[in-house]
């Protein structure tokens, strides 16, 4: 339904602007009830990957937050220990390498996809609180009080009513 909002409205039009706008609120109001469902499967999700990732030994989110924060590393003589443990780790490496990689991307791909939500949400939110004020604006300035300031003229108002007339006729 497209509005002509420069010109004039009959009150059929503007109720059926009002029930459009009362309409987008509810929908607006619907998809950001399934967006705060989401954002809990994900995050749900998430720590069950979380779980799994630290019983491979890893710590995903920390080592994330590491990997943005550049720090200080201290060296250590540990060359035969490291030696030692990487011919123990030899014939697993590969599968568990690939496992953590594997369950440490789902996690950064979950993470990332919950901030996107989060902002879907919150400009659902301004969405609907924009809309719901349009509406209460609406229906402030078409109250029997408000129906003088309408027109800025006398001869407005008559040749309104005119042109309102012409067109019922």
């Amino acid at each position: 339904m497209a509005f002509n909002f420069l010109g004039t409205m009959t009150s059929d039009e503007l109720q059926g602007l009002r029930s459009f706008l009362s309409i987008e609120i509810e929908n607006t109001n619907e998809h950001i009830n399934t967006l705060i469902t989401e954002i809990a499967n994900l995050e749900t999700t998430r720590a069950e990957l979380q779980t799994a990732d630290s019983a491979m030994g890893g710590n995903a989110l920390t080592e994330m937050k590491e990997n943005e924060i550049a720090r200080e590393k201290h060296m250590y003589d540990d060359i035969n220990p490291a030696i030692l443990m990487a011919r123990i780790k030899e014939p697993f490496i590969d599968n568990i390498k690939y496992k953590r990689e594997r369950i440490e991307y789902k996690i950064k791909k979950i993470t990332d996809t919950i901030e996107q939500k989060y902002k879907e949400r919150d400009l659902r939110v301004i969405a609907q609180t924009e809309t719901f004020e349009l509406l209460n604006t609406l229906n402030s300035l078409f109250t029997n009080s408000n129906i003088k300031s309408l027109y800025r003229t006398q001869q407005d108002k008559i040749n309104a009513e005119k042109l309102f007339d012409k067109d019922r006729v």
